[in-house]
């Protein structure tokens, strides 16, 4: 499907950035292969939700490689954990709720909320409440209030307080 195909045109992307600086020597390299990294595992816990067992391809592939699926849902989802956490030291972290910026790129709380929704999905809710109450308390976003509820899902809620990360597609 259309779907499963994009998830994986976004792993084969962050795999290039991943292979291209597997030796990172900067903070800026070292920020790109972990935001790739938490960009991969959002696209992998999309998959393991939709279709359960996707092969894990965590580098550029031979051409006559065949992925095998994984063996099971629960083997995706830590996969995705273990990933997010690996990457959490090179992230940056939003600002505060009004960094409308921070919304558009892979922060520490983004990763905290792929872990919690991993956790989630795992039925493992301590954990789960333990990394998406990090987003919580880190005040670094809100809730925004009930009369700007609607502009989510529009171009006024763009990086708004609420946004723990914000794709736009075209």
């Amino acid at each position: 499907t259309v779907g499963y195909n994009s998830f994986f045109k976004a792993i084969y992307a962050a795999n290039l950035v991943i292979d291209n600086f597997k030796d990172a020597d900067t903070p800026v390299k070292k920020n790109a292969v972990a935001e790739a990294k938490v960009l991969r595992s959002l696209s992998y816990l999309q998959l393991a939700i939709g279709w359960g067992t996707p092969p894990i391809v965590d580098g550029l592939l031979e051409p006559a490689a065949m992925p095998k699926n994984s063996e099971s849902q629960e083997y995706v989802l830590n996969w995705c954990i273990n990933e997010c956490i690996e990457a959490l030291p090179d992230l940056d972290e939003r600002k505060g709720p009004n960094d409308a910026a921070g919304s558009a790129y892979a922060t520490k709380g983004f990763a905290d909320a792929v872990i919690g929704k991993c956790y989630l999905f795992l039925e493992d809710y301590g954990n789960a409440k333990k990394y998406l109450g990090d987003v919580i308390s880190s005040g670094k976003y809100a809730l925004v209030p009930g009369e700007q509820y609607a502009d989510l899902f529009h171009a006024e809620g763009d990086g708004c307080s609420e946004k723990v990360f914000e794709t736009n597609i075209d």
